[in-house]
């Protein structure tokens, strides 16, 4: 007894961690459907994890922090999507235990919002440093952490990471200092990518390519009304507190990260600081209730709308869940109508990933060519390599029948109608429902 009296805090926070853990990875790998950020950060990771160079042989908008962490889990626990899946729960029960240093047993309600929402992984890295940073400020610690995990923000997402690094420099005491322990990170990787010739792809795609990815502007109307509202909550609490308020200031540049895609899968990960914010500053008991109570009913509503039961089929090397994009069968359809010509084979769609990775397959930078993420230099010289190889070998290309500049397949689009003939159209539900195919002339 008197053991557990003594590591009290240690066993509760053991048995926060084991039941998030469990409880994420349960949901997530069998009830979660895979979306197009899965896929990709999959890609990715698979892909440094089989040694090819990252910004060298495949482009990535992203900095890499995660993808390389994804990879050692890819190493350890083999080429599955559940891999990844066992890195995202460590991540979201690591999240939840910090949370609970905050905000005691009220942790449970920003957390189902990572559990119940799909959000993009390198998210997920990202909020777990930022929930070490809010917790070095409630300790009110003038420690060379908070510099360093900005740092590691920047090389994991490197638009909040620039974000982030306002409301750092506004606070600190020490502002040279916490700028050069800051740029720390992104310093050892441009060393790096210098030594293996990488370091021009990593500027183009992932600071040169956000001038070009910024067109790709998403806005869920409901969700944009939402975030006009938690930012004008946000800055009316960070005026009342005469601007002394940290930890206010850093969710407000938290939320400026949305932009410029505000959809549910992006929503996610800001909203949840929002929930933290507005249960530990709400004074009114009752208003914190219905708050709760309609964030858990409206979860629920999501989860029963939005998942189904998964059928979880082992293809090869990866486990492939039903969902929209399922691939165990319709993969195998387009592999047997183009007769197998998949290094020919272009799709405009994040779809080209899991046709690649189901034949074991390398992704390179010809299958992830959405606006922006082809960089601000490289775009014309992959287009270039691509002419030149379909002028030697029988192309075929295919692209969503929507080429409104919505679309961020829109630019390739573009230059496959521009360059090459129409042929037939074929269906394919994973994609649009009318796709046509363009073989190389």
């Amino acid at each position: 007894m008197s053991f557990i009296k003594n590591n009290k805090n240690l066993l509760i926070s053991s048995i926060i961690f084991i039941v998030l853990f469990l409880t994420t990875l349960i949901i997530t790998s069998f009830f979660e459907p895979i979306w197009c950020d899965q896929v990709w950060t999959f890609g990715f990771s698979h892909n440094i994890s089989s040694g090819l160079k990252i910004y060298k042989d495949f482009n990535v908008l992203q900095t890499p922090l995660y993808f390389y962490i994804g990879s050692i889990f890819i190493r350890l626990f083999g080429n599955y999507f559940l891999s990844l899946k066992i890195l995202d729960s460590l991540l979201i029960a690591g999240i939840g235990l910090l949370f609970y240093r905050l905000i005691k047993w009220k942790m449970i309600f920003p957390i189902l919002l990572l559990v119940i929402l799909p959000i993009s992984s390198y998210n997920l890295l990202c909020v777990l440093f930022l929930c070490l940073i809010i917790n070095l400020l409630n300790n009110k610690e003038d420690s060379y952490l908070v510099p360093l995990l900005v740092g590691l923000i920047l090389i994991t997402k490197q638009n909040i990471g620039v974000l982030v690094f306002i409301p750092m420099f506004i606070y600190s005491k020490h502002k040279i200092r916490d700028t050069l322990i800051f740029l720390v990170p992104i310093f050892i990787l441009c060393i790096y990518y210098l030594f293996t010739g990488s370091l021009f792809g990593f500027i183009d795609y992932t600071f040169l390519g956000l001038f070009e990815f910024s067109g790709n502007k998403t806005f869920d109307y409901i969700l944009t009304i939402i975030e006009l509202l938690v930012f004008i909550y946000l800055i009316y609490s960070f005026i009342k507190s005469k601007c002394k308020d940290k930890e206010l200031l850093y969710i407000i540049f938290i939320q400026l990260a949305l932009y410029p895609i505000i959809d549910l899968n992006h929503f996610s990960f800001a909203f949840s600081f929002f929930i933290y914010c507005f249960i530990k500053r709400c004074d009114k008991f009752i208003i914190r209730f219905i708050f709760c109570l309609s964030e858990v009913i409206l979860l629920l509503l999501l989860f029963c709308t939005f998942y189904s039961k998964a059928i979880v089929i082992k293809e090869k090397n990866i486990f492939y869940l039903n969902n929209d994009g399922k691939v165990s069968s319709e993969i195998q359809d387009i592999y047997n109508h183009f007769n197998g010509n998949i290094d020919n084979l272009y799709i405009g769609s994040e779809h080209s990933y899991l046709l690649k990775l189901y034949y074991n397959k390398p992704i390179s930078y010809y299958d992830y060519m959405l606006s922006g993420n082809m960089g601000y230099y490289s775009k014309d010289k992959i287009y270039n390599k691509i002419k030149k190889h379909c002028s030697k070998n029988d192309c075929i290309f295919l692209i969503d029948d929507d080429n409104g500049k919505d679309n961020q397949f829109y630019e390739f689009n573009c230059f496959v109608m521009d360059n090459y003939n129409k042929q037939e159209e074929y269906l394919l539900q994973c994609t649009s429902p009318i796709t046509p195919i363009f073989i190389s002339i």
